[in-house]
């Protein structure tokens, strides 16, 4: 897999190594494929509106779903997310599924990361760091992700598309035939290309003696129809219980969590706790720690002190994080229209209290016995991995 990913990022940047972006988040527009209105290969299929797709698609046949695939528009080559100052050459990379594209999209962002890319999950827009650590040196990779495509007629288009816009196409699909075509037609037209799924299948298919269903997206079952096991409802559960306690909201269901997330305002609570609840299925509670504010009852009388995890962070980070909060709220002004009519200021962000919070926690910590997690430049990928 590690090889595969260095192969990955090598031919699609296939330049010096400074700074990328998957431009489908940027700052200044969104550019987000599977929202955008479909355009259809038959023109007797009547084109819906894109808030239909990736729920009415799921109990559609194939055929349907191949007619109503979502394509490329060349309109959305005008949007240009490039910061002020940067030259607007990118490289383009076509993310190609028979599904939902997240499996393509998490290779490839891990692929750019290899690269010291600024890509959407790297850097901070909420870590509040300014302009120039946001987008690096520049944004010089462009991802274009084409959903739901299961016919080769829809293939055939997008494949055009990137031999004319000289991208790399990067494709998950579970059929052996689309994948061969896809193969096939990205050699002949010279086209860079990674299959992503196909060298896995071939691996598993001689281990285990087995012929893969080649089925798009398919869930636990013995069917060919797509059914949804008990682990996708328990992972459901867990994230509508993560949701109800959420920043200690109803402490009384802490005796129900398998985790319980702990620590100062902004130290990532609540993204880690959405991370353990819907990737590993773990009922998670998070309780925010304030210095003038006792802990609750619930949570040292009834929570087992081995499922409690305080994050701590760096108080620099932590200030940069808060001031850029107060910023974005406007809290800044008021205070500064406070300060002329003499009244007293938020210290949310004065390093003094950041001090004594962190501090506060770190005692909490020791004192009952919770582990102490530094999740200062972690992600919450890793920190969920951690725990």
């Amino acid at each position: 897999m590690r090889s595969l990913i260095s192969f990955t990022a090598s031919i699609v940047l296939g330049l010096p190594c400074h700074a990328f972006l998957v431009r489908r988040n940027c700052v200044e527009c969104t550019v987000v494929r599977s929202r955008y209105s479909p355009q259809t290969l038959d023109l007797s299929v009547e084109d819906h509106s894109s808030q239909d797709v990736d729920y009415e698609i799921l109990n559609m046949t194939e055929s349907a779903v191949s007619a109503r695939a979502i394509l490329y528009r060349p309109e959305d080559d005008d949007i240009d997310c490039t910061p002020p100052g940067v030259a607007p050459t990118t490289r383009m990379v076509f993310l190609v599924s028979d599904a939902t594209g997240v499996t393509a999209r998490s290779t490839l962002l891990k692929s750019l990361a290899q690269f010291d890319t600024c890509a959407d999950d790297i850097g901070g827009r909420d870590e509040g760091y300014g302009e120039a650590d946001m987008f690096g040196d520049a944004c010089d990779v462009q991802s274009r992700t084409f959903t739901f495509i299961r016919s080769t007629s829809a293939l055939s288009q997008i494949l055009q598309t990137a031999k004319e816009k000289e991208a790399c196409v990067m494709y998950t699909l579970a059929d052996g035939e689309l994948r061969r075509f896809a193969a096939d037609l990205c050699d002949e037209k010279r086209i860079l290309h990674v299959d992503l799924m196909g060298p896995a299948l071939d691996i598993l298919g001689d281990h285990l003696g087995k012929k893969p269903y080649g089925i798009p997206a398919r869930f636990q079952g013995s069917s060919r129809r797509r059914t949804l096991g008990d682990s996708y409802y328990k992972r459901m559960d867990a994230v509508e219980f993560c949701l109800k306690a959420d920043d200690g909201q109803s402490p009384w269901l802490l005796s129900e969590a398998d985790v319980v997330i702990v620590g100062v305002s902004r130290s990532g609570k609540t993204p880690l706790s959405v991370v353990l609840s819907q990737t590993m299925s773990l009922k998670v509670a998070n309780i925010p720690l304030v210095l003038e504010v006792p802990p609750p009852a619930e949570l040292l009388e009834e929570v087992d002190p081995r499922r409690v995890f305080c994050l701590t962070i760096a108080p620099t980070q932590l200030r940069k994080i808060r001031t850029s909060r107060l910023e974005r709220r406007n809290v800044r002004k008021v205070e500064a229209k406070n300060e002329a009519s003499g009244s007293s200021q938020s210290n949310y962000a004065d390093r003094n209290y950041l001090l004594k919070d962190l501090q506060n926690a770190r005692m909490l910590a020791q004192k009952h016995n919770w582990t102490e997690i530094d999740v200062t430049g972690v992600s919450v990928e890793e920190t969920a991995t951690i725990i």
